[in-house]
C-alpha cells in the first residue's frame, strides 16, 4: 500500500484537479440538457400563445361587436378582479388572452373600476359603447371610457365594445 501512496504522491494535485474538472464537466452537461428541455417547452408555449392571439385577432377584425365582463371581488380598494372578452350575446367565442383586448384600472379613492380598450383593440377601431350592471339594463357609455361603482363585496359588470364607423 506504501508503494502504491508513494507513486502517487506526486500526481495526487493532478488527480484531484483532474476529478474536479470531471465532475464539474458532467454537471454543464446535465445542466445544459435542462436549460435546453426549458427552452423548448418556452418555444412551444410562446408559439402556442402567438397561434391563439393570431386566432383571436381574425375573429375580432370580423366582430361588430364584443363584450367585456367583468367581476370585482373584495369591495372598495380591492384590485381583485377577472376579466372574460367573447364575441357576443349568444355565447360566440372567446378572445385570449382577455387583457390584450381590454384594460382595467382603479382610481386612487379605490371606489371606481375603469374599463376601457387596449391599444390592440383601438387599433382594430372599437370603442366603449354601453355597460351593464347586476340590475340588467344597458346604459351608454360617453367618451372611451367607463367607470363602474365598486358599491358591494362583489360587482360584475358587462361593457361592449362596438366598431367605430
Amino acid at each position: 500500500m506504501e508503494a502504491i501512496v508513494s507513486f502517487l504522491a506526486p500526481y495526487l494535485p493532478q488527480v484531484i484537479a483532474s476529478i474536479v474538472i470531471l465532475l464539474l464537466a458532467l454537471a454543464s452537461v446535465v445542466f445544459f440538457f435542462f436549460d435546453a428541455h426549458e427552452l423548448y417547452f418556452s418555444i412551444k408555449q410562446w408559439r402556442k400563445e402567438k397561434r391563439e392571439l393570431e386566432w383571436s385577432l381574425r375573429m375580432l377584425q370580423e366582430a361588430e361587436y364584443f363584450i367585456a365582463h367583468v367581476i370585482q371581488v373584495g369591495g372598495e380598494f380591492s384590485m381583485i378582479h377577472s376579466l372574460y372578452v367573447y364575441s357576443n350575446e349568444e355565447g360566440g367565442y372567446y378572445f385570449n388572452p382577455p387583457r390584450k383586448f381590454v384594460l382595467i384600472g382603479f382610481n386612487r379613492g379605490g371606489d371606481l373600476m375603469n374599463v376601457m380598450p387596449s391599444e390592440l383593440s383601438s387599433k382594430a377601431g372599437f370603442v366603449v359603447d354601453s355597460v351593464r350592471q347586476s340590475n340588467g339594463t344597458w346604459r351608454p357609455v360617453e367618451g372611451n371610457l367607463c367607470s363602474v361603482r365598486i358599491s358591494k363585496m362583489k360587482n360584475e359588470a358587462h361593457v361592449r365594445f362596438v366598431k367605430n364607423k
